[in-house]
């Protein structure tokens, strides 16, 4: 093959520079790539139903236990949620913005958290 000599001649006339190792990179600081968790979910259960048209109704229950202070923080895009409730039924202050479920919870003890999607 012909490539190997074109390079070579290449590295030794100066028309290319041999590869150098790159700087090692620094990790980032922190919480800024991935937030810090403040809850550990340990279990997820579904109870849903299919409707002719496509459409999925249900319920999504997370248990698990609460790591630090802080609101527990949960992907929901696309899904349109009617209430939040712990396990004991009463209903718990929750916000939707930007495809993120944010819940409050009253306790710091292991929660239930049925979510109706």
């Amino acid at each position: 093959m012909i490539w190997p000599r074109v390079l070579a001649w290449a590295l030794t006339m100066g028309v290319v520079e041999p590869a150098h190792a790159a700087e090692p990179l620094a990790p980032d600081p922190r919480g800024a790539v991935v937030p810090d968790r403040s809850h550990d979910l340990t279990r997820l259960e579904l109870d849903v139903t299919l409707d002719a048209q496509g459409g999925i109704e249900g319920t999504a229950t997370w248990s698990g236990t609460r790591l630090a202070p802080g609101p527990l923080v949960l992907d929901a895009v696309g899904l349109d949620i009617d209430a939040v409730t712990g396990r004991d039924g009463t209903a718990l202050p929750w916000e939707l913005h930007e495809g993120r479920l944010t819940i409050r919870e009253r306790s710091a003890e292991t929660m239930l958290l049925p979510v109706m999607v």
